[in-house]
């Protein structure tokens, strides 16, 4: 499969990112995440932004994925939830990635971060919680930032060759991702993702 450059990649995502969902399928969306508990004065700004970009996805118009920064409690890991129960796909945290990776061999680590092991045929992955884990880790005398090479996989092999989407929350400024990540982790995630930050209290201690 051709993997188109890096110009024809803007100008692709300039087209899409003008596009808008029809009404009846952002109405649907906002139903589901009604039912399922999210309204949306417990946080407009993360409830327009999943409910936008889920009714966009069901109609093919996005072309990249979500990253979700701010504090605790504001309702990121919920309204994500949400989503994949909407769109079918799986939801793992950061922590319990890098442990799988610990656990299971290179091809059944690669399927889970391909989102290719769970028989569904969307290939989103929403990893939760970026910047929890504890990379490096070692295995077998190797030493190994875990997240790094997940997100850097999802680039070259889900994002450019198969046009499939990533989803993260984490609370890393931009400069915590940086001196985590490295700058070519950071330069991907920009063309990956849209980033998005969110004010607000925890909503824990609002109830």
């Amino acid at each position: 499969m051709r993997i188109p450059d890096f110009t024809e990649l803007v100008d692709r995502g300039r087209a899409f990112s003008e596009l808008e969902p029809t009404g009846k399928t952002l109405e649907r969306v906002k139903l589901f995440f009604a039912k399922a508990g999210f309204r949306r004065e417990l946080s407009p700004k993360i409830y327009d932004i999943l409910t936008r970009w889920g009714a966009k996805e069901i109609e093919g118009l996005n072309h990249r994925g979500l990253l979700l920064r701010g504090g605790c409690g504001i309702g990121k890991t919920y309204g994500v939830s949400i989503l994949a129960n909407l769109l079918s796909f799986p939801m793992v945290n950061a922590k319990e990635l890098e442990e799988s990776y610990l656990e299971v061999n290179r091809e059944e680590f690669e399927e889970l971060v391909d989102a290719s092991n769970c028989g569904m045929e969307t290939r989103i992955l929403a990893i939760d919680d970026l910047g929890v884990e504890s990379s490096p880790v070692m295995k077998y005398g190797t030493s190994c930032n875990v997240l790094e090479c997940a997100i850097d996989r999802r680039y070259r092999e889900v994002f450019l060759r198969q046009r499939k989407h990533t989803i993260l929350t984490t609370n890393l400024s931009d400069e915590a991702l940086q001196r985590k990540y490295g700058l070519r982790i950071l330069d991907r995630l920009d063309e990956m993702v849209e980033f998005h930050t969110i004010q607000g209290a925890s909503l824990r201690r609002a109830r």
